[in-house]
């Protein structure tokens, strides 16, 4: 057993109660290094402080400090951080680490460059951790594009969280949110913060009177919540869509409600790897998803019980009634991408990754 004086510092810009992809990774990482024997503590810009978690100012400078300073006094001998440069700089003091071994993870498209200072800063950042991994294949392409010169960049996937829901807990859904009697029943996840994310709820959302046209019971509900929830509701009033449309908020635990739809639906045109699709079909659902944020997951998009679509309102059309008109292919799909995401993204082959990583 690894002696639980190994210390691992995760810094992160979100933790709970905000939920999303970067939580649940933190999360899921946290659990999985703890149960071998090592001892972790968050650091996180947005979010509440807990057990082994503490909350640091919103501007990101200022953050970087705070955390660098607190990081430094519990002298861990691994820092990873997530997704965003502050949290990578609070890992170094001057041109000193803090740790024995820096490791960062990129989860989501960066925005294009605007100053040549500050991206020689950032590429010099980089530089700096012992690891860069990022969450797919796709996010290390681009990466690379951006930085040819920073070496040891790996793909570590994401494990998928199997996610759990009682019958009482789906029947409620159900009841409460007027599902009885519709078909199909489509369920999206979003947490509505990034504009492209929400670009695809809306083009979704303006295929609901086609779709509507070729299944008049057909009702969509919409999990989630987020800076930009106003465009979506908005979309919602503007195809008058409020009656067939269940705008359900934010929920720790989206499960009840995949369960309670036929088949989920996730179009966006910004995703690096979207850990909730897979959580959906380790529920048993399909997933109806547009081309673009399919081409995120590696191989077939058939084996991981995904139907890829056209990113056009004609072409998500076209797959709700492809899904909805034939329940034993959806059925077929669904079962063989359950098997193959379970086998392929669990947690403990991603923390056997990381473990290697950090040298411990």
């Amino acid at each position: 057993m690894i002696s639980a004086t190994r210390r691992i510092a995760l810094v992160t810009p979100y933790y709970r109660p905000i939920v999303g992809g970067i939580t649940t990774f933190v999360e899921s990482l946290a659990a999985g290094v703890r149960a071998r024997g090592f001892d972790v503590r968050i650091w996180t810009r947005h979010g509440d402080p807990g057990p082994d978690v503490e909350a640091g100012p919103s501007a990101p400078r200022s953050f970087a400090r705070w955390a660098r300073a607190r990081i430094a006094r519990w002298r861990p001998d691994v820092v990873h951080a997530q997704a965003h440069w502050y949290a990578l700089a609070a890992a170094f003091r001057g041109r000193n680490p803090i740790a024995r071994r820096t490791v960062f993870t990129i989860h989501t498209e960066w925005s294009s460059p605007r100053n040549p200072i500050r991206e020689t800063a950032l590429r010099r950042l980089l530089a700096r951790a012992d690891a860069v991994t990022c969450v797919s294949e796709r996010r290390m392409l681009s990466l690379r594009e951006r930085f040819p010169d920073l070496r040891g960049v790996q793909v570590v996937h994401p494990g998928v969280r199997a996610l759990r829901a009682d019958p009482d807990a789906v029947a409620r859904v159900v009841t409460d949110f007027g599902l009885s009697g519709s078909e199909p029943v489509l369920c999206t996840v979003s947490m509505m913060v990034w504009p492209e994310k929400v670009r695809g709820l809306e083009l979704l959302v303006r295929r609901l009177p086609l779709i509507r046209e070729r299944h008049p019971s057909a009702t969509l509900l919409i999990v989630g919540e987020g800076p930009l929830w106003g465009r979506v509701e908005d979309a919602v009033g503007a195809m008058h869509a409020r009656d067939h449309v269940r705008l359900v908020g934010a929920r720790e635990d989206p499960a009840p409600f995949l369960l309670a739809s036929n088949f989920s639906v996730h179009c966006s045109f910004q995703d690096a790897f979207p850990q909730s699709v897979l959580e959906s079909v380790l529920l048993g659902r399909t997933v109806l998803i547009n081309e673009d944020s399919a081409s995120a997951f590696p191989g077939d998009p058939e084996d991981l019980g995904l139907l890829p679509v056209p990113s056009t309102p004609e072409g998500i059309a076209d797959g709700v009634t492809r899904l909805a008109s034939d329940p034993r292919y959806r059925d077929t799909l669904a079962s063989k991408g359950r098997l193959a995401v379970a086998d392929r993204f669990s947690w403990s082959k991603s923390v056997d990754r990381f473990v290697d990583l950090y040298g411990l």
